[in-house]
């Protein structure tokens, strides 16, 4: 999947990235997404989500506090830090499947443009992507 770093015309053009080793958590994710016309691309570890956005302009990635392989935090850390070796810096979509407190002392100290716990309401995850969908494109 290659992406230019060109700016994108409309929200059918953006790309999100859902960073999840749990299944159920790419399902749902990408059941209401797909609902919003966005490209949708996926990753199992936090080493392939650093990968995808080093070689991919991504919009937006929805990220699993609980991914493995370098987890959440070291995810955020890479984008938070002044590294030239990613396309873009996303806007980012924390989720948390349950809420774990060791995993939320981990990201609380990043920065991160949304969050939910649980995926119990997919109406409010769909609309609240397609936000920061819309503000990313307003700023480019």
């Amino acid at each position: 999947m290659s992406q230019s770093t060109t700016s994108r015309a409309t929200i059918a053009d953006a790309v999100v990235l859902i960073a999840s080793a749990q299944e159920r958590v790419q399902s749902a994710c990408r059941q209401q997404i797909g609902n919003c016309d966005f490209q949708v691309a996926s990753c199992h570890s936090a080493i392939d989500c650093l990968d995808t956005l080093r070689h991919n302009a991504i919009d937006v990635v929805i990220l699993d506090v609980a991914i493995p392989w370098g987890g959440a935090d070291g995810v955020l850390e890479l984008l938070n830090g002044q590294s030239e070796e990613f396309k873009s810096r996303p806007s980012v979509f924390l989720v948390m499947t349950e809420v774990v407190a060791h995993l939320l002392y981990r990201v609380g100290r990043y920065h991160v443009d949304d969050f939910q716990i649980g995926l119990h309401d997919h109406a409010k995850l769909g609309a609240r992507v397609r936000r920061l969908v819309l503000q990313r494109q307003s700023t480019k």
